[in-house]
């Protein structure tokens, strides 16, 4: 009989051990789509005040250059993904398998905006070209760069944590 407790106890003990295991899974799993890899700040052409600042992901290689914010499902608002090019050249972006509308900020290697695409279209195609050379670019939510404001010639700096 305390043999068949013990078995009891154990299964119960078990199935808690996987649930936990498996919900932690689902929250690190989420949560890791938004990783705080550094800030990135926003100034004014004219005066060099501070507009805003958001949270960013790095995409810093080839292959998280190429995923993006593909598949995911919302970008929490005060973050952005920085996207960081060997060089700098026309860029290309597009909307494929992206489903978050976003604004796309492209950056000149001296740290200026070169321009802004505003309310991009989910799941288009479409190339969505900077009008000039560009080394960096930003993904944050639709909505963001009018918000605040910001226009070409505004300049950013970034930090890693």
């Amino acid at each position: 009989m305390f043999k068949i407790s013990k078995l009891v106890v154990n299964k119960r003990y078990l199935t808690l051990v996987l649930c936990s295991v498996f919900l932690l899974g689902i929250v690190v799993l989420y949560k890791g789509f938004y990783n705080k890899d550094g800030e990135l700040f926003f100034y004014k052409q004219q005066n060099g005040d501070l507009i805003t600042s958001v949270v960013i992901e790095f995409a810093e290689t080839k292959e998280k250059r190429k995923l993006g914010l593909m598949h995911r499902q919302d970008l929490e608002e005060g973050y952005g993904m920085l996207f960081v090019f060997p060089d700098s050249r026309k860029r290309f972006f597009w909307m494929k398998d992206t489903f978050i509308p976003l604004d796309i900020i492209y950056v000149s290697e001296d740290y200026k905006i070169v321009s802004i695409l505003k309310n991009t279209k989910p799941l288009n195609k479409k190339r969505l070209p900077s009008r000039s050379n560009a080394k960096f670019a930003l993904e944050v939510n639709a909505g963001f760069s009018e918000r605040f404001n910001l226009r070409v010639g505004d300049s950013m700096a970034y930090k890693k944590f």
